[in-house]
């Protein structure tokens, strides 16, 4: 039972290995099922390459995410800098113009709201 845990142990170290192009016994292997060994050794690259490939991917896309709301965060910012300049630098008469247009139709729409307000006929 004892050398059936080392030779467990032996295998996942060998695949680990492996996963690091390290030194691994691929002669030994060979000798013993060419077959076998050539096709167990080439999937099981293949198939950690992919991961390691998907797993870059999703590392690059997530920084470009980050990186690209960043970006449109800080060009709000420079657009509302930008407004601001203009709006000091106007006359008088265009500053209070701008206003006005500001207040008359960018106001959001104010509803009457009050929340000690309690209907009894939807408490039901």
């Amino acid at each position: 039972e004892n050398t059936d845990l080392q030779q467990y142990f032996r295998v996942i170290i060998m695949l680990f290995r492996m996963t690091l192009i390290d030194d691994y016994p691929y002669d030994t292997l060979r000798r013993i099922d060419e077959l076998m060994t050539s096709l167990l050794v080439t999937s099981f690259l293949v198939v950690t390459s992919i991961v390691g490939l998907n797993l870059f991917i999703a590392l690059l896309t997530d920084t470009f995410q980050r990186v690209y709301d960043n970006a449109q965060a800080n060009a709000e910012m420079q657009k509302a800098q930008i407004m601001i300049e203009l709006e000091y630098k106007a006359w008088h008469y265009w500053r209070r113009r701008y206003q006005r247009i500001i207040h008359s139709r960018c106001n959001p729409c104010s509803k009457y709201y009050d929340d000690d307000d309690t209907d009894d006929e939807n408490d039901t």
